[in-house]
């Protein structure tokens, strides 16, 4: 499980290399987990899997690799913001059930 300590960014993220321009949010937590990691990554679309390849690597190591390497390009800020100790209250969030 994974329990959210703080926010890292809320970021607008607008894609023009994706069909139909996907324009969207991410809101990036930073939190402690448990339990184990999956490794799955969703199915296939059109019989082509979405991500290559994955493994485990050091922050630095992130900042160094070529843009085309990586999934999200601003994945660089993320790790940048998290090594210059970055973080924001959960409370700039507030969840609303409407009923």
């Amino acid at each position: 499980s994974f329990a959210p300590q703080s926010l890292l960014g809320i970021h607008s993220v607008h894609r023009h290399d994706t069909p139909g321009e996907v324009h969207a949010l991410r809101i990036v937590f930073l939190g402690t987990a448990d339990g184990e990691v999956s490794l799955s990554h969703g199915e296939p679309v059109d019989g082509v899997e979405e991500i290559a390849d994955f493994k485990w690597v050091q922050l630095s190591d992130v900042l160094e690799m070529d843009d085309s390497l990586l999934r999200y390009h601003d994945i660089k800020d993320l790790v940048q913001d998290y090594m210059d100790g970055k973080s924001y209250p959960l409370n700039l969030l507030k969840h609303i059930v409407q009923r």
